[in-house]
C-alpha cells in the first residue's frame, strides 16, 4: 500500500501498489492530450475519446477501462485532465472521479461527511447525478477547505450547472442550512 496525494481536494488516500494516479495538469485540448495519453498505453484511442465533449471542463480516464476484470493482474492508472478555466472546482470533480474510479470513494466520503459534520451513513450516490452528483461533492469539500462558505460555493455551482436551488438542497445536505 501506498499514500497518494490529491492537492485539489488536499487529502491523502492510501493506494494498491499496482494503482496509480496521474495527474496530466490544463490542457485546453482535452481531446488531444487524451489522445496523447492513450497512445501511451497502446489503447485504442476510440474508447477513450467518445464521449469527449467540445465544451467539456475535464475528464478522467481509467487504463485499462472499467470495471478492471476480478482476474486482474496488471496496474491500473488514473489520469485527470481539465481546463484552466474551470480551476479548483474542476480539478476537484475529476479526482473524486479518480478515487471512486481507483475503488477508494468510501475514504473520500468518510472525509467529506465528518468535515460537513454528517452521518457517516449519508449516501452521496443517491442523489440527481448519481456519480457526477459525488463528483460535485467533492469539488464542494475542495472549495469549503480553501475557505469558501457554502453560500459562496451555492452561488459558484448555480452559475456552472443548471439545476434549481432545491435540487442544490437535495444533492448536497448542508445547503439546506443556508
Amino acid at each position: 500500500m501506498k499514500m497518494q496525494r490529491f492537492n485539489a481536494l488536499g487529502i491523502e488516500i492510501k493506494l494498491k501498489d499496482w494503482q496509480f494516479f496521474h495527474d496530466e495538469g490544463t490542457s485546453e485540448d482535452i481531446l488531444g492530450k487524451t489522445i496523447e495519453v492513450a497512445q501511451r498505453y497502446h489503447a485504442c484511442v476510440e474508447n477513450y475519446t467518445r464521449n469527449i465533449t467540445q465544451g467539456g471542463r475535464g475528464i478522467c480516464h481509467s487504463f485499462p477501462l472499467l470495471p478492471i476484470p476480478k482476474n486482474f493482474s496488471g496496474e491500473q492508472h488514473l489520469h485527470i485532465i481539465y481546463r484552466e478555466s474551470g480551476g479548483l472546482m474542476t480539478c476537484a470533480h475529476e479526482e473524486t472521479h479518480a478515487i471512486d474510479y481507483l475503488g477508494c470513494g468510501g475514504r473520500l466520503h468518510t472525509i467529506i461527511a465528518k468535515e460537513f459534520n454528517l452521518s457517516p451513513k449519508t449516501n452521496f450516490y443517491l442523489n440527481l447525478w448519481g456519480l457526477e452528483g459525488y463528483a460535485i461533492i467533492g469539488s464542494i469539500f475542495a472549495l469549503h477547505r480553501k475557505g469558501l462558505a457554502l453560500d459562496q460555493i451555492l452561488k459558484m455551482l448555480d452559475e456552472r450547472y443548471t439545476l434549481s436551488m432545491d435540487d442544490f438542497k437535495q444533492l448536497f445536505p448542508p445547503f439546506g442550512r443556508i
